[in-house]
C-alpha cells in the first residue's frame, strides 16, 4: 500500500478543498439561471396572453417551482441508484438553500426580462400589420368587452327603431370571445343586435381595441306592398293569359 505524504498530499488536499466551493457556486449559479429562464418564459406567455406584467409573486413562484422539481428528481434518483439516504448533507442543504435564494431574485428579474420582450414583439407587430384589416381585436383579458355607446341614432332610408329599444342599447355591454378578428367581432355583434334586440339593419364604427364610435341602428322593412309580410319577395312575370282569366285565379309558372 502506497501512501501519499509531503508537498504531493497538500496539493491534492488544496485540490479537494478548492473544487467542493466551486462545484457548489456552479451548481448554485446553474438553478437560479433555470429559475430566471423559467420565469421570463412565464413572462412572455402571461405578457402575450393576459396582456398585462406576470405578478413578482408569480414568476418567483413559476421560477422556484422548476427549480424544485429538478431538485426532488435529483434526489429521487439519487437515493435510488445511490446510498438510498434521504437525509442530505449539510453541504447539499446549504447550496440548495441558496439556490432557492438567488433563485427567487433571477425569477423576479426575468419575469421583467419575458415582459420586456413580449412588448418588443407586440410593438414589431403591431407596426406591421398596421392598416391591415384581418388584425386581431386588441382585448385585455379572456374576452372582449364592446361598449355601446350612449347615443343610438337613426339610419336614413328606414323605419326608425322604437325608442325604448334604443334606450335599452344606449351604454350596454356586450362580451365576445378572444381570437376574433375586427371583422369578424363586428359580424358577430350586428348578428346579436338583430337576434337579441330585433334590429333590422346596423351601421356601426368598430376599432382595433373593440370601442364602438358609431352606431345607428333602423327597423325592418314593412314589405313591397301591404299583401307582402317581412321576409318575402315579389317577382314580375310576363305572361299570356286566356280570355277567361280574372284576378284570384290560381296561376302556375312552369320553368
Amino acid at each position: 500500500m502506497t501512501a501519499l505524504v509531503g508537498p504531493a498530499a497538500a496539493g491534492s488536499n488544496l485540490l479537494v478543498t478548492f473544487e467542493r466551493p466551486v462545484v457548489a457556486l456552479a451548481r448554485v449559479v446553474g438553478l437560479a439561471l433555470l429559475s430566471g429562464g423559467v420565469a421570463a418564459f412565464a413572462g412572455l406567455l402571461y405578457r402575450s396572453y393576459a396582456r398585462q406584467r406576470i405578478p413578482e409573486g408569480l414568476a418567483v413562484l413559476v421560477g422556484l417551482g422548476a427549480v424544485g422539481a429538478l431538485l426532488n428528481t435529483e434526489t429521487a434518483l439519487y437515493q435510488f441508484l445511490d446510498s438510498g439516504t434521504a437525509v442530505p448533507s449539510t453541504g447539499r442543504a446549504l447550496v440548495n438553500v441558496a439556490a432557492f435564494a438567488l433563485g427567487a431574485v433571477t425569477a423576479v428579474a426575468g419575469g421583467h426580462v419575458g415582459t420586456a420582450v413580449a412588448n418588443a414583439f407586440a410593438v414589431s407587430g403591431a407596426a406591421e400589420l398596421e392598416g391591415d384589416l384581418s388584425r386581431l381585436v386588441q382585448a385585455v383579458g379572456r374576452f372582449v368587452a364592446v361598449e355601446l355607446p350612449a347615443s343610438v341614432e337613426d339610419i336614413d332610408g328606414y323605419d326608425p327603431v322604437a325608442p325604448e329599444t334604443k334606450a335599452v342599447l344606449a351604454e350596454t355591454t356586450l362580451r365576445f370571445p378572444r381570437g376574433l378578428t375586427v371583422a369578424e367581432l363586428r359580424d358577430r355583434l350586428v348578428t346579436r343586435l338583430r337576434d337579441d334586440y330585433g334590429v333590422g339593419h346596423v351601421d356601426v364604427d368598430l376599432s382595433a381595441d373593440g370601442t364602438v364610435s358609431y352606431l345607428a341602428v333602423g327597423g325592418r322593412a314593412a314589405g313591397i306592398g301591404p299583401t307582402l309580410p317581412p321576409g318575402t319577395v315579389a317577382a314580375a312575370v310576363r305572361a299570356d293569359p286566356a280570355f277567361s282569366a280574372s284576378p284570384g285565379d290560381r296561376v302556375q309558372v312552369w320553368r
